[in-house]
């Protein structure tokens, strides 16, 4: 088995004086180390003797990738690339990882990949190895969800939102109902979720008043006696009274 040192085919019985010339694959050598079959020839010559001629097949096995070790701890996403570690392989060595079946020097996204490493070497039989790698989904930092309890005036009003990550889209409810403020005086339950690629869902849960306003400018007539004369009166209002009031 290959293990980096000069193998040979071992040779006994020679005459004393004599000469061997060994080839393996035609060169001549006296031995050889990497991984493979050989054919070998042995000539044995000696004054006087006809020439002793062998030939033979002599075989370095290849080796096993013992020392071989993936890292695939779990990482955090960050927007930059990661990959599995590989380590221990043997010099001159070529290493291939794929992720979901495409090569590649490692990946970006959130998400569990499938990993294949291959390690290829002449003198050793080829490593392959599947592991899963994972780049788990980061958690939205910063944004701030806010209610300043505005006083009804016929407008739309809503929460406030500041530092939502860019590309996060947002998906507001209130009381349920899905929809981008209200114009209604009432306590309104808010839930405000915010979701991005590579990231958890945020969500933020609060409550959310729009107060009743006060009914300004209508004022009562003082002065409005009347002399009796069988009909309805009542007193007279001044200004403008909003639509739907009774």
């Amino acid at each position: 088995t290959y293990d980096g040192e000069k193998h040979s085919v071992q040779i006994s019985g020679v005459p004393q004086g004599a000469t061997v010339k060994t080839t393996y694959n035609g060169t001549e050598a006296d031995g050889v180390t990497d991984a493979g079959v050989y054919q070998v020839k042995v000539t044995v010559s000696l004054e006087g003797y006809t020439d002793f001629v062998a030939e033979t097949t002599f075989t370095v096995n290849k080796a096993e990738m013992a020392n071989v070790v993936i890292d695939n701890a779990s990482v955090m996403y960050d927007g930059e690339m990661h990959a599995v570690t590989v380590s221990g392989a043997p010099d001159g060595a070529v290493t291939t990882v794929t992720y979901n079946g495409e090569e590649a020097e490692g990946v970006v996204n959130a998400a569990t990949y499938k990993v294949k490493v291959t390690i290829t070497h002449a003198n050793y039989d080829d490593y392959v190895k599947e592991v899963n790698f994972t780049v788990r989904k980061a958690y939205m930092q910063g944004i701030s969800v806010s209610a300043d309890n505005p006083v009804y005036d016929g407008s739309k009003k809503s929460v406030t939102i500041e530092k939502m990550p860019q590309g996060a889209t947002v998906k507001t409810t209130y009381n349920g109902i899905e929809t981008d403020g209200v114009t209604e005086a009432g306590t309104y339950e808010v839930v405000v979720t915010f979701s991005k690629e590579n990231y958890f869902d945020a969500t933020h849960n609060l409550q959310f008043i729009v107060r009743k306003a006060d009914i300004t400018g209508v004022t009562l007539e003082q002065d409005g006696s009347v002399i009796h004369d069988g009909e309805a009166h009542a007193p007279a209002l001044n200004g403008t009274i909003p639509n739907g009031v009774t």
